[in-house]
C-alpha cells in the first residue's frame, strides 16, 4: 500500500489523479506490476471522499450478485439496510454512503485501487474494519491512497510526501 501525504493544497489529489489516469500525465508512461495469476487487463478503481450514486435501491448500486451483496454488506456493518428494501442511497448518511462505496469497490475486485480520503467520514471502528476488509478480501490489489488520518497511515507499506511541488520518499 502506497500512501501519498502532505499538507492541504500540496497537490496530493492532483498527483493521485495523474497516477490513476484521470488527468493527463506529465511523464511518458507509468506501469504497475500486478499478480501474473490474475487477469492481464488492469481493473482500476478510484474511490473518492465525495461519493456519487445514481438514484436507485442500495442493492442496485452495488452491481453484484445477491450472495456477494449480502456478504459484503454484512462485513461492513450495513446489515440493517437489507431490511429496508425500498431505501435509496440518497437517504443514507455520509458514513453509510462511504461504506456502501467501499462495498461496491470490493465487489468490483480491482487490481489497482486509488483512494482519496475515502474513509474520512467513518469513525475509527468502521474505518479500521473497512481497511482490514480491503486487505483481507483484495490481498493482491495495489492500493495508492491519500489520507490525513494517522490511523490510516499505519496501513502504508511506503509513503511519498508532497512538499513544495516535490515528491519525496518518506523513510
Amino acid at each position: 500500500w502506497l500512501r501519498i501525504s502532505g499538507k492541504s493544497g500540496s497537490g496530493k489529489t492532483y498527483l493521485l489523479d495523474q497516477l490513476s489516469g484521470i488527468r493527463q500525465c506529465q511523464f511518458n508512461r507509468l506501469e504497475f506490476s500486478t499478480d501474473p495469476n490474475r487477469d492481464t487487463a488492469p481493473r482500476h478503481y478510484y474511490l473518492e471522499q465525495d461519493i456519487f450514486f445514481k438514484s436507485g435501491t442500495i442493492e442496485e448500486t452495488l452491481f453484484a450478485s445477491k450472495s456477494e451483496y449480502d456478504s459484503v454488506i454484512s462485513l461492513l456493518g450495513l446489515s440493517q439496510l437489507k431490511l429496508l428494501n425500498s431505501l435509496t442511497v440518497n437517504n443514507l448518511s455520509g458514513g453509510q454512503k462511504q461504506r456502501l462505496a467501499i462495498a461496491r469497490m470490493i465487489c468490483s475486485k480491482p487490481n489497482l485501487l486509488f483512494m482519496d480520503e475515502a474513509t474520512s467520514g467513518l469513525d475509527l471502528v468502521n474505518e479500521k474494519n473497512a481497511l482490514d476488509l480491503i486487505r483481507q478480501l483484495l490481498p493482491m490489489t495495489i492500493v495508492v491512497f491519500v489520507s490525513h488520518s494517522e490511523h490510516v497511515s499505519r496501513y502504508a507499506d511506503l509513503t511519498w510526501d508532497v512538499e513544495n511541488e516535490k515528491l519525496q520518499r518518506n523513510t
